[in-house]
């Protein structure tokens, strides 16, 4: 499939849930901000680049976002603090920005698989509601593998690695 994103610009503000996976959207429809009671957004399989535009900041109701299979570089800034699942596996991301995610506090999956992740911020463990973290197929080598694939352990272990100051 292929849309454009001004194709976008007349869906009704009342949608809940939007999928428009596998349409090599370049870039976010322009209308996008406008559909603040969305609660699914799947923009799977899409060519999205960073920095994501427009911000998603404004859907306020947002609960799962699913951007896996983009071309994204960096961790989406101003996300909205409703969502508790996020995906961006098979992306370009290579690092993680220790405060991108910090607002982020009923959030229980984040799937970061299959990027191109060296290391993970200790502060993912400041995130008490994950339950369940996708980080294999990275290039990740100061972290065993059985830690890696064992979400508890692996908060503990980043736990372990926070500043004083930041361990609750």
């Amino acid at each position: 499939n292929s849309l454009s994103p001004s194709s976008l610009s007349s869906l009704p503000s009342s949608l809940k849930t939007l999928k428009i996976a596998h349409n090599a959207l370049p870039t976010l429809p322009p209308s996008l901000p406008t559909l603040t009671l969305l609660h699914t957004l799947d923009l799977s399989r899409n060519r999205l680049t960073s920095p994501l535009n427009p911000p998603l900041s404004s859907l306020t109701h947002l609960s799962t976002l699913d951007l896996s299979q983009n071309r994204l570089t960096d961790f989406p800034s101003s996300l909205p603090p409703s969502l508790t699942s996020i995906s961006l596996a098979d992306n370009s991301l290579s690092t993680l920005p220790p405060d991108s995610f910090l607002s982020l506090t009923v959030l229980s999956s984040l799937d970061l698989s299959n990027n191109n992740l060296t290391n993970l911020p200790p502060q993912l463990a400041l995130l008490t509601s994950l339950r369940t973290l996708f980080v294999e197929g990275n290039m990740i080598r100061a972290i065993r593998h059985n830690i890696m694939s064992d979400t508890p352990a692996l908060l503990r272990y980043l736990k372990a690695r926070l500043p004083k100051e930041e361990q609750k």
